[in-house]
């Protein structure tokens, strides 16, 4: 609904929105990578236009969770600073790293998915936070399709529920990755 539409581009504290390719459309047969076999320019090209018709953002994940080589070696130069990645299966959050002046942030296995409801065999997020020691070491990204959460809710209430959950656990980006130093 329209009210949920405006809460998610109000950039509501702990919530941090990303572009999340531009349609999903592979340039390879079998592949499941929009930017496979794209040239540096039409890779460029192809980010660019995702900034125009819905960014800009400096945050990025990337479609099936993809990384083109095509993909690192342009994004940054189109306003692209965090790819923000897969869930990882490591039993602890797994740590941010750099490529191609881009910030790599590995999503979290437990924390990946649908906000109040089941993503393939994974439990909701909710259902997995009843398992994670939020005042224990360590920090890990929530990651949620804004897509599948309107489709399910769309007035975003299992959004709005999680981020007032974990509210007074929540850090930008920029201090996530750096450990609260400037990047």
């Amino acid at each position: 609904d329209i009210d949920g539409r405006d809460w998610v581009r109000s950039n509501p504290d702990g919530l941090t929105v990303a572009l999340h390719g531009l349609d999903h459309g592979a340039w390879q047969p079998k592949e499941r990578d929009e930017f496979s076999g794209l040239s540096l320019t039409q890779s460029r090209e192809r980010i660019a236009l995702c900034q125009r018709k819905i960014g800009p953002s400096k945050f990025w994940i990337p479609p099936y969770n993809a990384m083109a080589p095509v993909f690192l070696a342009t994004a940054w130069h189109e306003g692209v600073r965090y790819v923000f990645s897969g869930p990882s299966g490591w039993p602890t959050p797994p740590s941010p790293y750099e490529v191609e002046r881009l910030w790599i942030v590995p999503s979290w296995d437990p924390l990946y998915g649908g906000s109040r409801f089941k993503q393939g065999k994974s439990p909701s997020i909710m259902e997995s936070l009843e398992e994670v020691d939020l005042d224990g070491p360590g920090n890990a990204i929530i990651t949620l399709h804004i897509g599948w959460e309107a489709e399910k809710h769309r007035d975003f209430d299992g959004v709005r529920e999680l981020v007032d959950r974990v509210r007074g656990y929540i850090v930008t980006p920029d201090a996530y990755v750096t450990h609260g130093e400037q990047p």
